[in-house]
């Protein structure tokens, strides 16, 4: 058995001390400078980044919604509830379809 393994494994060490010290010839210590100031950019704008927010925002409630209301309807056979999730996962969806096309529009 020990030659079956040396034969699939001939440059594997025998123990774990053996590896090549990993350090300062493969990681530098210092990050690359930025040659321009202009390539790096700013920021996005303010209103891009609460339109994001908010699109994720109303996508996990979407998600959350019509997950449970699913699952309360389907195994508990709690329609009032069931459907009050489902609608409001429903709801959810409209708001995040409209961010997204005012968003794309722009």
């Amino acid at each position: 058995m020990r030659d079956d393994d040396q034969q699939r494994w001939p440059h594997e060490p025998e123990i774990a001390t053996e590896w090549p010290g990993m350090g300062t010839e493969r990681w530098p210590d210092e990050p690359p400078a930025v040659a321009d100031d202009a390539a790096v950019p700013v920021g996005i704008d303010p209103e891009t980044g609460r339109r994001f927010i908010a699109a994720a925002v109303y996508a996990n409630v979407a998600l959350a919604g019509l997950a449970i209301g699913g699952l309360l309807i389907g195994t508990r056979g709690a329609w009032g509830w069931g459907s009050l999730a489902v609608t409001v996962g429903v709801g959810a969806v409209l708001q995040l379809a409209r961010i997204v096309r005012t968003q794309t529009q722009e």
